[in-house]
């Protein structure tokens, strides 16, 4: 999954800046098409209250972020409002942001379908229980080399956690980062690889720590563990999809 999509309500959801980012356009130019669609549709002006139905009506909802200090106005919608409001863009990188946002769609809704599957699935929760073990310690790990690192000189110390985390996610195919059922929606494969690479990181860097090794080569080596992890299991996925072939 990418993070053109974000869930609301258990339902995925866009918003107008993502849309507009996406176009390549100004803000103000999309909320002016949804202006226009919602003079074209104006019951679509009071969003249901019901968030079960969330998922069945064409939903507007507005909000109001903030940017320098300023707030405006700003729309969150679903896939039946966002596939109401696209078509009134005609540009080529209109015609690629459908796609592109489709995918998202298609591939939250098969996150919330796995995860609901997940829950009666008894080998998955057991993984999962591992795996949430596994990623504390894990945490507690990164939290003491940043200070080992911070104190041998490292300026980019605060951001060990996150860059570890992203590289890690990006290894195992996890793209997003702000959807709460990311670690729920995944397959017993994934979260068995999951679990297996954020251990071999932990221990990589508790080892190195406990050598007294510089940071930098540590890092150096957290890196090539995870670049192996993605290459092995590339080579893992393509086997499998050619034994099935």
């Amino acid at each position: 999954m990418n993070n053109l999509t974000t869930l609301k309500n258990g339902v995925p959801f866009t918003d107008s800046r993502k849309v507009a980012s996406s176009l390549g356009v100004k803000h103000a130019k999309v909320m002016e098409m949804i202006d226009r669609l919602l003079l074209d549709f104006p019951d679509l002006r009071v969003p249901p209250q019901n968030p079960e139905t969330f998922g069945f009506n064409e939903v507007f909802q507005s909000y109001y972020p903030e940017y320098n200090g300023q707030s405006f106005l700003a729309y969150l919608m679903n896939e039946p409002a966002f596939t109401l409001l696209l078509p009134r863009f005609k540009s080529q990188r209109a015609k690629k942001a459908q796609r592109a946002f489709n995918k998202s769609f298609y591939q939250m809704k098969e996150a919330l379908l796995r995860t609901k599957m997940n829950v009666d699935n008894l080998l998955f929760q057991q993984l999962r229980v591992e795996s949430k073990t596994v990623r504390r310690d894990l945490t507690d790990t990164l939290k003491e080399f940043a200070e080992y690192s911070k104190e041998q000189g490292s300026k980019g110390s605060a951001y060990i956690y996150s860059n570890t985390t992203k590289s890690i996610n990006k290894s195992i195919g996890i793209h997003s980062t702000d959807a709460p059922i990311v670690r729920d929606s995944l397959t017993t494969e994934k979260i068995q690889q999951l679990e297996a690479l954020e251990e071999s990181v932990a221990n990589c860097i508790a080892k190195g720590m406990e050598s007294g090794i510089d940071y930098k080569l540590i890092k150096e080596t957290v890196k090539r563990t995870i670049d192996n992890d993605a290459v092995g299991s590339y080579h893992h996925s393509r086997a499998t999809t050619l034994d099935q072939s």
